[in-house]
């Protein structure tokens, strides 16, 4: 487990524990633990919201309000999240210098719903994607995918659909 920050590595990814998630309390506050984890079950998806850690202590992440960078301090971190590194060697100035690119695009809120709509579908065995794709706007996950395509590293062959738990199962990633 991570005990300090000179422990974080450029390249690693920040997935949000599911306890901490907005849409998990949500299901536990009002609907209790057994829908939470059903839900959980149903939609494969054990966590909503990925974030990179750029080093020195920076953050980059697409939130509702865009993509911003930030600083937190440790204890934030491995209260709230999972760290998973990548098994590959990054360009970590590579991996700087590809900030400038995404930092204040804005959140793409169609996506978040055809992305929502898509995991849906799958529950009832239909594989649906709708024809669309902004890189002008992003969620937390394109984000995170966009960055590492730019690296040279793809999880997934439309960044626009790919969600936090693919990027966790493409085998690319340990936990650590």
């Amino acid at each position: 487990m991570i005990a300090q920050a000179t422990e974080l590595k450029p390249g690693d990814l920040l997935l949000l524990k599911q306890e901490k998630s907005i849409v998990h309390a949500y299901l536990r506050e009002h609907y209790g633990t057994i829908v939470e984890n059903i839900a959980t079950a149903v939609t494969g998806q054990q966590y909503l919201h990925v974030e990179l850690y750029l080093g020195e202590g920076w953050i980059i992440s697409a939130t509702v309000n865009g993509v911003k960078l930030s600083k937190y301090p440790v204890r934030t971190i491995i209260d709230n999240f999972d760290i998973f590194r990548p098994k590959f060697d990054i360009d970590e100035d590579l991996l700087v210098s590809l900030v400038d690119e995404y930092h204040n695009k804005p959140y793409d809120f169609t996506s978040l719903y055809l992305n929502i709509i898509k995991e849906i579908t799958k529950i009832f065995g239909v594989d649906f994607e709708f024809p669309y794709d902004t890189k002008f706007m992003l969620i937390c996950s394109e984000m995170v995918s966009r960055i590492y395509e730019s690296l040279g590293v793809s999880f997934h062959d439309k960044s626009e659909y790919v969600t936090p738990q693919e990027i966790v199962d493409s085998g690319l990633f340990y936990r650590i």
